[in-house]
């Protein structure tokens, strides 16, 4: 099932960063959202469609939704994080490719990956939350020109809003607790989100909650055609993989069927080597847990855009298929690891 989702007005989406009034003045988000912010909207979009509301039996009923991936469409453009290998001179007339040089990237998930061009050539990354069409995706899979690719950045616009903690007590507005909220919307009516879904019968079309204060988006089903994905060449030689949703792993960066230490594993019955990694900085990521009403376990999350480069030791990459979900706690199925091996 395929769902279009556009918000009616500004949207907030928390990252996992703390923020407290009075310590904290600018409370920042993030942009895209992570899939768990769809996958807790149409839980509750079906609860509040139940006869028993949310009830427990409910609640682990709704629990069957399952989220493949989720895309933003603009002007009819399928897009994605914009590979983080993908990096610009500061002229912004040439692109690289790090992860094309045979090195392995050292980093400790916490800031920027650990990887340098061969050239003398200084490089800046697009701006955070840049997106490539789906089309100029497919030519970074299949190697081509990196030059023909173009960054979407403007395709969201920040609005800062003022609020003031108030009192419990009084109601009232207490001394040093004025903060900012950065507030996203999309610069283009016709700019939706697309989100891949299953396990749940959802409305044809209609209203539901989103982000951060709850704020109002229309959504309905669509067809498949009305987007298309980038095709990946065939499966034959290495394994790369590039996640389009943020990915958890128990290791930190590193996938939990590779080994820190010599970098060798098994997955899908095959056995591979890691080579190359761009990984950005890690993404704090969290929730609500509506049956426990308790904040969920916070985890550091691979950033969307990522990309792993494996030599094969042993076995045939053309048994794996070229789209699913990679993450560990399960959490694969809302969403998170979205990913295509290429």
């Amino acid at each position: 099932m395929l769902l279009k989702i556009r918000p009616l007005d500004t949207v907030f989406f928390r990252d996992g960063k703390p923020f407290t009034m009075g310590a904290e003045t600018w409370a920042d988000g993030i942009f895209p959202p992570p899939p768990s912010v769809f996958y807790g909207a149409l839980r509750t979009l079906w609860l509040s469609e139940q006869k028993d509301g949310i009830s427990p039996a409910n609640i682990e009923a709704s629990a069957k939704l399952i989220i493949s991936a989720v895309y933003v469409q603009i002007a009819g453009n399928c897009c994605f994080p914009a590979p983080i290998d993908v990096l610009e001179n500061k002229e912004r007339s040439q692109k690289v490719s790090l992860v094309e040089k045979e090195l392995v990237a050292i980093s400790n998930h916490a800031s920027t990956s650990v990887l340098s061009t061969a050239d003398d050539i200084e490089v800046e990354a697009p701006e955070p939350g840049a997106l490539i069409k789906s089309a100029d995706l497919e030519t970074y899979f299949k190697g081509g020109d990196l030059s023909k690719i173009g960054f979407k950045q403007d395709y969201f616009c920040t609005e800062s809003k003022v609020g003031i903690g108030l009192s419990k007590e009084t109601r009232t507005s207490e001394e040093g607790m004025l903060y900012r909220v950065g507030m996203r919307r999309f610069s283009d009516e016709k700019t939706t989100f697309i989100v891949e879904t299953s396990g749940l019968d959802l409305p044809q079309k209609g209203i539901l909650r989103l982000g951060g204060e709850a704020k109002l988006a229309e959504f309905e089903q669509v067809g498949a055609n009305t987007y298309s994905l980038p095709k990946t060449p065939p499966l034959e030689k290495g394994l790369n993989i590039y996640f389009s949703t943020p990915a958890v792993f128990e290791n930190g960066w590193l996938p939990s069927w590779v080994d820190p230490q010599t970098l060798k594993g098994k997955w899908e019955g095959l056995s591979f080597q890691l080579s190359t990694a761009a990984v950005g900085r890690s993404v704090p990521m969290g929730g609500f847990d509506m049956k426990g009403r308790r904040p969920k376990r916070m985890f550091r999350a691979v950033p969307a855009g990522s990309v792993y480069r494996f030599k094969v030791l042993e076995g045939k990459v053309e048994t794996l298929a070229q789209r699913c979900n990679i993450s560990d706690f399960d959490l694969d199925k809302q969403g998170f690891g979205s990913a295509f091996l290429f």
